[in-house]
């Protein structure tokens, strides 16, 4: 996977709709990469309202790595 193509998988992964090996590799550049951190940060609220939508919880994403910033 490039690293062009794992940022653009930031959104993706946020809304789990990576396949496991997919989203694994994700995880791994998630891992190393703060540009992709922040953005799975910018996704939690469109994702809690999504979920408010479908009436359903989604199980909140779990990084390898803090999403806090510095």
């Amino acid at each position: 996977m490039r690293a062009l193509t794992r940022h653009r998988d930031a959104g993706a992964y946020a809304l789990g709709v990576l396949d496991a090996p997919e989203a694994a590799r994700f995880e791994r550049h998630l891992g190393r990469c703060g540009r992709c951190a922040v953005t799975v940060t910018q996704f939690m609220p469109v994702i809690r309202v999504l979920g408010r939508l479908a009436g359903a919880r989604r199980p909140p994403v779990r990084p390898t790595r803090s999403l806090q910033q510095p």
